[in-house]
């Protein structure tokens, strides 16, 4: 379906060549006798570019029809961290591409008063296909948005906070990044 950009750089400890230090060399690793910090869930975020601008991609949540959040859902048993990014964001977006080796660990809140929330491993994703036809086409609805209309719109806040820990990398690595997002996204 795509390709990644580092297919083993995790589990090898490697920095990849924006020279991020990868996750924990250890997560998801299910070696018998491996003790290692298990993340049940993985999604993207969806960038595309058009024009001089920058949108993402974003799905309205199964619960509540009216809130957008970035696709994501469970790893399944014996599937990396990249490959349940890669199979949700089709599902749910319809949409896939190259994922970019920076993944950031978000804390998602729970809806309602027992749920804790989540902990998330995102990867930005730069979109080359967008389907006409996926999985959950009848259950989401796809909607791109702009990065200036994300900032001010008041229904988006929940996902800044997860932007805000793209743009907290280091003032080169976030150069690097956006450099290579609009090398990549033309």
């Amino acid at each position: 379906m795509t390709k990644l950009q580092s297919k083993h750089a995790e589990h090898n400890g490697i920095k990849n060549d924006l020279g991020i230090k990868k996750l924990d060399p250890n997560m998801n690793d299910d070696r018998p006798g491996h003790k290692a910090k298990k993340l049940a869930n993985a999604g993207t975020i969806p960038i595309r570019r058009r024009g001089n601008e920058f949108e993402l991609c974003v799905v309205t949540s199964r619960r509540c029809k009216d809130r957008f959040v970035f696709p994501k859902g469970k790893v399944a048993q014996n599937e990396q961290l990249q490959q349940t990014a890669l199979r949700e964001t089709t599902e749910e977006a319809g949409v896939s591409g190259e994922l970019v080796d920076y993944p950031i660990i978000h804390r998602v809140k729970g809806n309602g008063n027992n749920s804790g929330g989540k902990t998330v491993c995102f990867y930005p994703i730069l979109v080359d296909v967008e389907m006409k036809r996926w999985p959950e086409r009848f259950m989401r609805q796809r909607k791109w948005v702009s990065l200036e209309k994300l900032k001010k719109k008041k229904k988006y806040r929940h996902l800044r906070e997860l932007l805000s820990a793209l743009e907290k990398a280091k003032p080169k690595q976030k150069k690097k990044i956006f450099k290579r997002l609009r090398r990549n996204i033309a």
